[in-house]
């Protein structure tokens, strides 16, 4: 799990092979990624981390970055 600067929080669900995003008050607001192994597919993800830049005019001012377990990889 990880929160960003918002305060939402990001987990990781390895049964769905996606990344739920709940808002601060706990509603579901969107997902990312699917089932696979292409480009923003996901096939166990394990883990999640918010990092954020140090210049804070650089867009964008952070990325998600997710241990893609079962495809053995990072995904940003």
């Amino acid at each position: 799990m990880a929160l960003d600067l918002a305060g939402n929080l990001y987990v990781a669900d390895s049964g769905l092979n996606h990344i739920a995003v709940f808002s601060p008050g706990g509603d579901l607001t969107h997902t990312i990624g699917t089932g696979g192994t292409g480009n923003g597919e996901l096939k166990f993800p394990s883990s999640v981390t918010v990092a954020y830049r140090l210049d804070a005019s650089s867009q964008p001012p952070g990325e998600v970055f997710v241990a893609d377990q079962g495809n053995f990889r990072i995904q940003v």
